[in-house]
């Protein structure tokens, strides 16, 4: 069995860490030492709109526009300084977990423990398991309440995959400072957008994302604003790789990601695979510290996270047929980490 996690960027705000684009370009735009006229413009034109560059991919498509023909350079010199910049900070950024601390140690072991050797509560807490693994997690359960330990057996048939969407190292430090007690386990990370010192993925979905898509007519720099084509770039990370993830799955748990469209491709992905497998489930995480936590609120965000994650299907899809299979919670699956941050 793989269950798959994909983990966004409410992971490290979860942690503490400041790492939406709002809390980047705080930072960003104060540091203006050594910048040349076009990086000074780029950045007034970023403070004029800052509420579209909380979303700094589909802004980027977005500022095409400011950019005649022949001046794809510029703009590649602009997203250039604010992908290097945006590496320098959340390095900064996630210096910021001390590890070594026994405190921290503990927290990262209880929060993996209960998903790692808990599968059963875990799941059956949060979804309705359907019935090719009800009588698997049925018996898992009823051998941990005959000899208070999990099945090594059981659990040696499962592979744990994290495909990761963020940027830092977060991610492999938790999974690294928790102490396995049981060499079954077999856990997998894949970096979709690529990791810190290792050039950043950040851009668009597609073409369609692209407002000026002439100013890249006449040559090859839009292969590093549109992911799919920035992707074939770097030869040592594929987009392959997630379908490869995504196809072998049989439960996708999503965590802390917004469904960003300049992700879209990925989660029609993720829907494609739902409709051809009937066996595949899908748990998305939907939580919002803004709303009181009524049932009837607390519906309305899972009810609409839902409808926004169908939203990616193809129009050959009947969404029908698998929304059943799409799993909507608001507790905090990671709620042992919370606030690491020193």
């Amino acid at each position: 069995m793989n269950i798959t996690f994909l983990i966004g960027n409410g992971f490290d705000l979860n942690l503490g860490l400041k790492t939406k684009y709002t809390d980047f370009l705080e930072h960003y735009l104060k540091d203006d030492k050594n910048d040349n006229d076009t990086i000074k413009q780029f950045k007034k034109d970023i403070e004029k709109n800052l509420s579209t560059w909380a979303d700094a991919e589909l802004a980027f498509g977005k500022y095409t526009d400011n950019f005649k023909e022949g001046q794809d350079e510029l703009f590649i010199d602009c997203w250039e300084d604010f992908c290097q910049k945006l590496n320098d900070y959340l390095k900064n950024e996630q210096s910021k977990i001390n590890y070594s601390l026994e405190e921290t140690k503990t927290k990262i072991n209880n929060s993996l423990s209960s998903i790692f050797y808990n599968l059963d509560y875990f799941l059956s807490k949060n979804i309705i398991i359907n019935s090719k693994f009800k009588n698997l997690f049925d018996y898992l359960y009823l051998i941990q309440k005959a000899s208070n330990t999990y099945d090594k057996d059981f659990l040696a048939s499962i592979i744990f995959n994290f495909i990761n969407f963020n940027y830092t190292n977060t991610l492999l430090n938790i999974l690294s400072n928790f102490d396995n007690d049981n060499d079954n386990i077999i856990v997998d990370i894949f970096n979709i957008h690529n990791r810190i010192d290792k050039s950043i993925i950040l851009g668009v979905s597609d073409e369609t994302q692209i407002s000026n898509i002439k100013l890249f007519e006449n040559n090859n720099n839009k292969k590093f604003i549109i992911k799919s084509l920035y992707d074939n770039h770097l030869e040592d990370l594929l987009y392959n790789d997630f379908s490869n993830y995504i196809e072998k799955s049989d439960i996708i748990i999503i965590y802390g990601l917004s469904l960003g469209e300049t992700d879209k491709h990925l989660w029609s992905e993720i829907i494609n695979s739902l409709y051809n497998n009937p066996d595949k489930e899908v748990l998305l995480y939907a939580f919002n510290n803004n709303i009181t936590y009524a049932r009837r609120n607390s519906d309305i965000v899972k009810n609409k996270f839902k409808d926004k994650f169908l939203s990616f299907a193809s129009s050959d899809i009947d969404v029908d047929l698998i929304k059943n299979r799409i799993y909507c919670i608001d507790n905090n699956i990671f709620g042992d980490i919370k606030n690491l941050v020193n």
